[in-house]
């Protein structure tokens, strides 16, 4: 209990500094686009454009640094591009929004070339959303451009300056390196890869998003796109668009209502709105792990202040806002339900395959050069078990309300079993590093040998949901010190690796039976 009291803490620590510095950030670029508002006659365009733009950056880069640092050089062009098609989805918007759609599309199926490629299409992705959102102004698209590009360079370096500091102040908190995507090749030939799939359904649904948009909802026209854009962008499958997609509804719904009653307070032009903006931001941060329907309705609640400090707000517009919102969520579900989907399954396959290669590799590490593992090693693991948290949100969701009906529920043990295989992967690395007791090194490199030899059976097992040739580890006890618990701990993370993989793949345990391992 104990334990789980202090873990909670450091994850709400943790979730708070993150704001912080997302927000210090934040209001640093922003004073910056006042400057550049002030002194060179600019328009206040370009300060919604910085701000949404600096949010969305800071908070990517703490998720998923840039690897290398230098690709932020992209969201410079990336911002000039965005604003260039901003312009033309305001003047033309025929041509506007399939530029956008099309760029869009292009920054998620590039992620099939490697990590560099998906950080970088996600770098470029960001300014065109902050252009979505971004009031239009007439003026010279090049002058518009480049100054969109100066505050784009502005953001990203602002960004990078907090974000280092951070990590020297709190490295514990914002660590600088995570764990290498898994590889996003198809299964067979045959198959589109999932990137492939997911640039194909983000294309029909920012389509269908922008046909609600310019005929059903003309004059909030963003939301509907906006929405099917949240809710069919990264998914992970059928059933975390469907979940994300009510949380979006809900929690978006509930922002506007609220920003809506703000809206009436503060007033058109009120300068109250911005402290306000800035204080909504802040939370959103702070409780984003929580659940997405309370970052959902906090950011929407924060754009409808936004809209109302320009005079488009207040309870006229709630009903067009809502119906848009709910409209482009519909869109979004729809089309990543019947446009080549992706098995919710087949995603959390891939995502223990990932954790079980990160053990896998901890382990061949330890044995040959325990004095050299440390951090580095482990996070590959503890990101991979995070990972398939994530994955696993709707399953647990329907989980709870067939507890409630007092059915059982499959998915149940992945998410113990998955936390359980990074804890115990911290600990024996930890124990390993700092015990001065006598360790018989034979036994352990027997066991560390099995379990990475069933590691490799599990993951087989996983691409070809065959049966898996998996072999007891056998466990230590009490009366052996410290080479009983090394043992105990590559025991504890096999059963644990065994017992999550079975859940997709029930023959995997099978001929562990035969062999009369327990469990």
């Amino acid at each position: 209990m104990l334990s789980i009291l202090r873990r909670r803490v450091a994850l709400l620590t943790g979730d708070l500094l993150i704001a912080t510095v997302v927000t210090a950030a934040t209001l640093s670029a922003w004073g910056v686009s006042l400057l550049v508002e002030s002194h060179a006659g600019q328009h206040v365009d370009l300060v919604v454009m910085t701000v949404a733009l600096s949010v969305t950056l800071a908070r990517n880069q703490l998720e998923r640094p840039a690897r290398p640092p230098w690709l932020l050089l992209a969201v410079p062009p990336a911002a000039a591009l965005a604003s260039f098609v901003g312009s033309q989805m305001a003047r033309d918007h025929r041509l506007g929004d399939v530029l956008f759609v099309v760029v869009l599309s292009v920054a998620v199926w590039v992620r099939r070339f490697g990590p560099g490629c998906t950080t970088l299409g996600t770098l470029t992705t960001l300014p065109l959303v902050a252009a979505l959102i971004t009031p239009y102004v007439p003026e010279g698209e090049i002058e518009r451009a480049s100054w969109s590009a100066v505050l784009g360079a502005t953001s990203a370096l602002i960004t990078l300056l907090c974000l280092t500091a951070a990590r020297r102040l709190a490295p514990a908190h914002f660590p600088g390196t995570t764990a290498p995507r898994p590889s996003d090749r198809p299964a067979a030939s045959r198959n589109l890869s999932p990137s492939t799939r997911m640039a194909i359904q983000l294309a029909g649904a920012l389509v269908l998003g922008f046909a609600i948009g310019r005929h059903v909802n003309s004059d909030h026209w963003q939301w509907p796109v906006l929405t099917a854009y949240i809710v069919s962008s990264a998914n992970q499958g059928r059933g975390d668009v469907l979940y994300k997609g009510i949380q979006r509804g809900l929690g978006a719904g509930l922002g506007t209502v609220v920003a809506a009653l703000l809206t009436g307070i503060f007033g058109i032009g009120d300068h109250r709105a911005v402290a306000c903006i800035f204080v909504v931001l802040w939370f959103a941060l702070a409780v984003r792990r929580a659940s997405y329907a309370y970052w959902a309705g906090s950011v929407t609640a924060a754009l409808a202040l936004v809209y109302g400090f320009f005079g488009d707000g207040g309870t006229a517009v709630l009903g067009q806002r809502l119906e848009g919102i709910g409209l482009g969520a519909v869109a979004g579900i729809a089309v990543t339900w019947l446009v080549l989907p992706i098995r919710t399954e087949d995603v959390l396959r891939r995502r223990m395959g990932a954790l079980l290669e990160a053990l896998q590799n901890l382990l061949v590490a330890l044995g040959e050069n325990p004095s050299s593992v440390g951090a580095d090693q482990v996070r590959p693991v503890v990101v991979a078990s995070v990972a398939i948290t994530r994955v696993m949100q709707p399953l647990t969701a329907r989980g709870r309300w067939l507890r409630r009906l007092r059915l059982r529920d499959h998915w149940e043990p992945v998410i113990p079993a998955a936390d359980l295989c990074a804890e115990k992967s911290r600990t024996l690395v930890r124990f390993v590093r700092t015990t001065r007791e006598p360790l018989d090194h034979e036994r352990i490199s027997v066991a560390q040998a099995q379990t990475v030899q069933n590691l490799t059976g599990l993951r087989q097992s996983l691409r070809s949901r065959e049966r898996a040739d998996v072999r007891p580890v056998l466990s230590g006890v009490p009366d052996e010190g410290a080479t009983g618990q090394v043992l105990t701990l590559l025991h504890v993370i096999d059963e644990a690796a065994v017992r999550m993989t079975a859940t997709v793949s029930q023959p995997v345990a099978a001929k562990r039976s035969q062999s009369g391992s327990p469990g």
